[in-house]
């Protein structure tokens, strides 16, 4: 299943203002990262996890929860 292969850090409940976090999405292959995107909201990051992981079942993907100002300054 895809999920085993989906590794999160963090969770909107634990961010007080959500609307100031971005979700990192990176994509890791044989130990090295691939592609990183960033989205606006949880459910869109695990929706591109779960159609990256149909399409590219051996890859590994980290999702993880920060601060919109680690993004963009």
């Amino acid at each position: 299943m895809w999920m085993e292969r989906l590794f999160c850090i963090g969770s909107a409940e634990e961010d007080e203002m959500t609307e100031m976090t971005v979700w990192k999405c990176e994509q890791w292959f044989g130990g090295q990262m691939q592609e990183q995107k960033v989205f606006r909201s949880e459910g869109e990051a695990r929706e591109f996890a779960r159609r990256v992981m149909d399409a590219a079942p051996d890859l590994m993907l980290r999702i993880e929860a920060m601060p919109i100002q680690h993004v963009w300054n």
